[in-house]
């Protein structure tokens, strides 16, 4: 420790350390309000991290990513080979639509 700053240690450590904290405290105090108040953190999101923390241990306490791994506008990856300089009036989504309603050459 330099100060408060831990030397390191990544975000998502210090996410995981500061919930596990949250949550320590909280088992050996018993009154989950006045702790969430104390620490500045929502019933929902304790209760959240306790129900991820019992079924997963500490990795269910590591933040993640709340979009999707597929959203439906990315232009799939064969556009992106064949270039989409050649409609460039169409846009992203219609372009996609194009190139998946063709069939593979």
């Amino acid at each position: 420790y330099l100060g408060r700053r831990m030397i390191g240690v990544n975000q998502k450590e210090r996410d995981v350390r500061r919930k596990l904290r949250i949550l320590k405290h909280t088992e050996e105090n018993g009154h989950v309000a006045m702790n969430c108040r104390y620490f500045g953190v929502a019933r929902a999101s304790f209760y959240r991290w306790k129900s991820l923390y019992k079924k997963d241990g500490e990795a269910g306490l590591v933040n993640k990513k709340s979009i999707p791994q597929n959203p439906i506008n990315r232009t799939p990856p064969r556009s992106v080979r064949e270039g989409s300089a050649f409609a460039p009036d169409l846009s992203s989504r219609a372009h996609s639509h194009r190139l998946i309603s063709r069939p593979l050459s």
